[in-house]
């Protein structure tokens, strides 16, 4: 079940590089928080206009200030992150010795893998998982790490396992 799960992952993984969403998702974040960065960097009296006594611009505009050099540091991440990140060009993971048992092609390709639990975000599998680089070819293998409580069982409330 862990090695399904596994294999799973890094085929979404593959297909996220491929298409280029990884690039484009980490661009878009890069723009969204430069903008907003630079908004409230530079213009902090357009949110502070008009607001009552409480949130005077004498106090907000500083702090909206400060919010605004930390979106724009946000935002110089993200574009670290796309320039340093894969390219769609790129195939995943590092090269693997040996042919395909499918294909008979050397176009083996291993990297390492985890898979979340989307409500809390605890780690249910995690290894190694080789696929074949080869167009139409469905070879995959997942070696698990068998020190996860998620490898082969489920974890319950609070992260213990089920069982």
């Amino acid at each position: 079940m862990d090695e399904e799960l596994l294999i799973q992952e890094a085929l979404r993984q593959r297909r996220r590089q491929r298409t280029g969403m990884s690039l484009a998702g980490a661009l878009a974040l890069a723009v969204f928080f430069a903008a907003v960065g630079f908004l409230l960097a530079a213009h902090p009296g357009a949110i502070t206009i008009g607001l009552p006594y409480p949130f005077s611009p004498d106090f907000l505009g500083p702090v909206l200030t400060a919010f605004g050099v930390i979106a724009l540091l946000i935002a110089a991440s993200f574009v670290v992150t796309a320039v340093s990140g894969p390219r769609p060009r790129d195939p995943w993971g590092e090269p693997a010795p040996g042919d395909c048992p499918a294909c008979g092609q050397p176009a083996l390709r291993s990297g390492e893998v985890t898979v979340w639990e989307a409500s809390t975000l605890l780690a249910v599998a995690s290894g190694t998982v080789t696929l074949c680089g080869t167009p139409g070819c469905p070879h995959a293998t997942a070696g698990p790490d068998r020190g996860l409580a998620g490898a082969g069982s489920s974890p319950g409330p609070l992260g213990r396992a089920a069982g």
